[in-house]
C-alpha cells in the first residue's frame, strides 16, 4: 500500500488511549499515550468519549485539507477512509449513522470486531451536533471483501 501512495493516520479518539487504562494490553503498558512516552505527550488532555466524534471529524478534515501545514503536508489526497478497532468501531459506527450522513467527512469505513449497535451520543454533544441521542443503526451495506 506505501509503495502506491497511501498514507495512514493515527488518531486516538477515545480518552482511554491518551490517558490509558491502568491494565496491560498484548504485552504493552497500559498508560495511553501519556505512559507510552510521558514527555512527548505530557501536554494532551482528553475532554472524554463523547468528543470522540468531534475527533474523528476535525482528523478527517486536516487529513483532506492540502495546505503545506496538513498532517498530509499538503499533498494531494483522492481518499480518506476511517478505521476503528473494538470500542472505537463501536463509536465509529455512531458516527456513520450519526454525523457521515450530515458532514460527509470520509469517502469510507472499515470497523473491526463491531458490535450490532452503536454507541450513545451524551444530550450535550447531540444537541451541537444536531444528531439524535442514539443514532439509529442503517442497513447494511453491500460490501465487497478485501483478500
Amino acid at each position: 500500500m506505501l509503495r502506491d501512495g497511501t498514507a495512514w493516520v493515527g488518531v486516538d479518539a477515545q480518552a482511554v488511549g491518551v490517558q490509558g487504562s491502568g491494565s496491560a494490553v498484548a504485552g504493552l503498558p497500559g498508560g495511553g499515550l501519556k505512559g507510552a512516552d510521558p514527555t512527548r505527550y505530557a501536554s494532551l488532555s482528553h475532554p472524554g468519549d463523547s468528543y470522540s466524534y468531534d475527533l474523528f471529524s476535525q482528523a478527517g478534515r486536516a487529513v483532506r485539507a492540502t495546505t503545506p501545514t496538513s498532517p498530509l503536508g499538503g499533498l494531494p489526497v483522492r481518499r480518506v477512509l476511517a478505521l476503528g478497532e473494538s470500542q472505537s468501531a463501536f463509536r465509529l459506527v455512531t458516527f456513520i449513522n450519526a454525523i457521515q450522513p450530515r458532514d460527509h467527512t470520509y469517502d469510507g469505513f472499515l470497523g473491526q470486531l463491531v458490535r450490532t449497535a452503536e454507541a450513545a451520543v451524551s444530550p450535550t454533544v447531540a444537541a451541537e451536533a444536531r444528531a439524535p441521542v442514539l443514532a439509529p443503526t442503517r442497513q447494511p451495506l453491500r460490501a465487497r471483501a478485501a483478500v
